[in-house]
């Protein structure tokens, strides 16, 4: 049977001056990867020069810094190698210091100012425990003889250096304070019955407040404050929050509408004259929470007037004996859609329609309005519910 005799496409090559018939035959003495002898071989190598392996320079390494003949890549580096911390040593260098004494192969003169203790601290060994003449098997057995805390008692022995007598009479730092007729022996024990961050409080007395201003039982007045009737308010909140109490008017009505410069009765008549329809903030508040509802804007031509209203049945359902051209409506929780109607009623409170029917359901929140005031609450109203 006749042998078939391929030729390579890439021809021969002499390589070393030996001949080869194919790159494979290359590839296979030499040991390379055919595949990476053939990209050589596009690359336009030939000969002696497909098996030469290009040598990789080696990276010069550039040392920032030397110290007795050894190069370090950086600051993190050398204080790595010599056991200091980063820090320390940068403070170091920022005081005048050279680098050989920063990192303390060098001696330098030590000018911090340290505190000097009024009494020598540090754990004190006692071998015997008496106290007034009486001895004692242990600390513990000292502390619940005369009611003081045990690691009150062992700190102030060993860290802080008094005598067990001493630490006995030592009257502490607890301050006594009287707070609505009730007497604690201090801050601390008065901060736990608030259910206060006892280091909270008595930071915040530290600054300057009361101890009542600092559990939250008065409140903060700053140098930003609202005046009302002769009375100070830290917040507007604490202010709106007055006026609610004291004038029976939603907390969030006067928060959204009040004008901390007009004047309280004029603000309670309109409120009168806008707070109208056929629900309240306390109503929905109480039974209507979780419910859903639609806001509308709509023109009756029959009265030739505007009307807004919020509903929670469908807005055709609402006004099925009404002929009416929607300008706009959306579909919110029924306490958002109502905060959205009593402001516009709030704003417009001296445009309302006195021409309508007085039998008609919804009178209160009709408004006679010109094409530029209906444009002007169409944009509010888009601009309100960012569509």
């Amino acid at each position: 049977m006749a042998k078939k005799y391929s030729v390579s496409k890439t021809g021969t090559h002499i390589i070393n001056g030996v001949e080869y018939s194919s790159l494979k035959k290359v590839s296979d003495h030499f040991g390379i990867k055919f595949n990476s002898l053939y990209k050589r071989y596009q690359r336009g190598k030939r000969g002696d020069d497909l098996i030469r392996v290009r040598q990789k320079k080696e990276k010069e390494i550039k040392y920032k810094l030397f110290i007795d003949g050894v190069g370090f890549k950086s600051k993190s580096a050398l204080c790595r190698h010599y056991g200091v911390p980063l820090p320390t040593f940068r403070r170091r260098l920022k005081s005048g210091l050279t680098i050989r004494q920063s990192i303390g192969l060098d001696p330098f003169e030590d000018k911090r100012k340290g505190k000097k203790p009024s009494r020598k601290r540090g754990k004190q060994k006692i071998k015997e425990y008496k106290a007034f003449g009486k001895e004692y098997k242990s600390m513990s057995d000292i502390a619940s003889e005369y009611g003081i805390t045990y690691h009150v008692l062992l700190n102030r022995v060993n860290y802080y250096g008094y005598s067990i007598e001493e630490a006995i009479l030592h009257s502490g730092k607890a301050n006594p304070v009287l707070i609505e007729g009730k007497q604690f022996s201090s801050i601390a024990e008065a901060a736990r019955y608030y259910n206060k961050n006892s280091y909270s409080v008595q930071a915040r007395v530290k600054s300057g407040l009361t101890v009542r201003e600092a559990l939250g039982l008065d409140e903060v007045i700053g140098d930003n404050y609202y005046e009302f009737e002769g009375k100070k308010f830290g917040t507007k909140k604490s202010l709106c929050e007055h006026i609610s109490f004291k004038y029976n008017i939603p907390f969030d009505y006067i928060y959204r509408n009040y004008n901390l410069d007009s004047d309280i009765e004029e603000f309670k008549i309109k409120y009168s004259k806008a707070f109208c329809g056929g629900y309240s903030e306390k109503v929905i508040k109480e039974k209507y929470l979780d419910c859903d509802g639609y806001f509308y804007f709509v023109k009756l031509p029959k009265y030739n007037c505007y009307k807004v209203g919020i509903t929670r049945k469908l807005i055709s359902e609402r006004l099925k004996n009404e002929r009416y051209i929607e300008i706009l409506s959306n579909k919110d929780s029924l306490i958002n859609c109502f905060y959205l109607e009593q402001d516009i009623l709030f704003s417009y409170s001296d445009y309302k329609s006195s021409n309508i029917d007085p039998s008609f359901d919804g009178k209160t929140e009709c408004l006679d309005l010109e094409e530029a005031d209906v444009a002007a609450i169409r944009n509010y109203i888009i601009k309100k519910l960012n569509i």
